[in-house]
């Protein structure tokens, strides 16, 4: 009888803190963030700062080359509400998508979009089905006849859980 041993390496994964000097932000729990190829940058949106348990509508960049982080300052007058549980997705390398979450005294059912190169935030108005503003949801983003689309599955509404998948 022939036994054959199949070996798999694996690499393993190194874990540390970045920045490994320097200043971080303060400490924000649920935030969301996105990854920016065009600028290297990680991107992070709201949240809640747990040292003073405000909901936060602040976005930071943390640029992967350099090990800093920078804010970005919003050059809009109508800005989201602080947000917690919410989705931000990278449409490209210049626009944001921000959808629902929950914020201090509701879930949201808004979209917002943010242009990166102006730094302005607009609301955006959908077509087509009205997806009820959710929290605690999933999302992926998909190619579908060389156009990318976005799917939304279950999550928490004013009325309850939702089982419902939106494409």
């Amino acid at each position: 009888m022939l036994e054959i041993l199949f070996l798999l390496a694996v690499k393993g994964f190194e874990i540390f803190t970045i920045p490994k000097e320097g200043s971080s932000l303060s400490p924000i729990a649920n935030c969301k963030s996105a990854f920016n190829p065009a600028t290297n940058e990680i991107i992070i949106f709201g949240g809640q700062d747990t040292t003073i348990l405000e909901y936060l509508n602040s976005f930071y960049a943390f640029n992967i080359e350099t090990l800093v982080w920078g804010e970005i300052i919003p050059q809009s007058y109508e800005n989201p509400p602080g947000l917690i549980l919410g989705e931000i997705f990278l449409v490209d390398s210049k626009k944001i998508l921000l959808f629902f979450g929950k914020t201090a005294d509701t879930i949201s059912s808004e979209v917002y979009s943010f242009d990166l190169k102006t730094n302005r935030w607009a609301v955006e108005n959908l077509s087509g089905y009205n997806i009820e503003g959710r929290m605690n949801y999933a999302f992926a983003d998909y190619l579908y006849n060389n156009t990318r689309c976005l799917a939304i599955y279950g999550g928490l509404t004013s009325k309850g859980v939702d089982n419902g998948l939106f494409m």
